[in-house]
């Protein structure tokens, strides 16, 4: 099938707004996302899908924004150096249609030429071209492989279109070989499928082995759009089976002050258990752990675990040298 092509949306590198993220910009290469994943959150984003919407496509349909490498560069040249970069907050850089018509590499020749640092999330693995990229460099990337559970049954029914999650790990042990920071991301955890110990175990000791020593976790959570999707992509009995576990939920908010991004999260004593189950299997397989603050703040406050809240910008801008490390708490 011939790629499409779609209007670059300008500027491609977006200022993030979200409590975060702020201060970082993200870029997103595509309209929509060939992963299709059952649980996307992005139909839960209004601004999101009126944009792909405009664009001519859908969430499936993906429309590749045109020179978007050229129009990185030349932003690029008018923001202050280093600019921090998130790839890909509604997308994946490393879809098969952006390495197959080149634009994955032209990006990440981009990159390796500009003063930038690149927090890059992916349930997909780079093309050898850029891989060589980001080895050259590796003091630019902080890598994330997405990964809640390695079972391959789990893949098939909730992200077939993505990599194989062992596949992806596999690629992180070369990274880490080449001195990138890598990080595992247990985001989202579905419950009753990803968060039993055999599971947890598996996954974490999966990422252990080929060098990873940090992870980030939290669960699902779920707004009407996103069971819409849900009720629409999975069997009747998956879906059912999920939804149920949130019968007796709560709620929580993207932004709490405001009282914007609302969503619905497991119980609290169900979270309890399980992320006190989570966080004792990465202690003993000596994996550091982090929590959603925005998604399982309350439990991981009380179980004393470490949350995951903002991107110490700050201390990025301020290291003058050329090794650096980003943190996200």
């Amino acid at each position: 099938m011939e790629p499409k092509f779609a209007p670059p949306d300008l500027p491609v590198l977006k200022r993030c707004s979200g409590e975060c993220y702020k201060g970082t910009y993200t870029l997103n290469a595509t309209f929509g996302c060939s992963h299709n994943c059952v649980y996307c959150y992005v139909p839960s984003i209004p601004s999101g899908m009126n944009k792909i919407k405009e664009f001519g496509g859908s969430l499936e349909q993906v429309r590749i924004k045109e020179n978007v490498a050229e129009w990185a560069e030349k932003e690029l040249r008018t923001l202050r150096k280093p600019v921090l970069i998130r790839l890909s907050t509604m997308s994946d850089i490393f879809q098969p249609v952006l390495k197959e018509t080149g634009v994955t590499k032209q990006l990440f020749k981009v990159f390796k030429e500009n003063d930038v640092r690149i927090y890059l999330m992916t349930k997909n693995v780079p093309d050898e071209e850029t891989l060589n990229y980001i080895k050259e460099q590796p003091w630019k990337y902080y890598y994330i492989v997405t990964c809640a559970n390695i079972d391959d049954k789990r893949w098939q029914l909730f992200e077939k279109g993505s990599l194989n999650p062992m596949l992806r790990l596999e690629m992180a042990r070369e990274l880490v070989e080449a001195g990138v920071e890598v990080e595992l991301d247990m985001d989202p955890l579905i419950p009753g499928f990803d968060d039993s110990e055999k599971a947890l175990r598996s996954t974490i000791r999966a990422a252990k082995e080929v060098g990873i020593k940090s992870l980030y976790a939290g669960f699902l959570f779920l707004r009407p759009s996103i069971i819409f999707r849900m009720r629409k992509l999975l069997p009747r009995e998956v879906f059912e089976q999920i939804q149920a576990h949130y019968k007796f939920g709560g709620t929580e908010y993207t932004s709490p002050k405001q009282k914007t991004g609302r969503m619905t999260v497991l119980p609290y004593e169900y979270q309890r258990e399980k992320l006190k189950l989570l966080a004792e299997i990465a202690d003993s397989e000596g994996m550091k752990l982090k929590i959603c603050e925005k998604k399982n703040g309350r439990v991981a406050k009380e179980l004393g675990l470490p949350m995951c809240t903002k991107l110490k910008l700050l201390e990025v801008l301020k290291n003058t040298q050329k090794k650096v490390q980003l943190s996200l708490f």
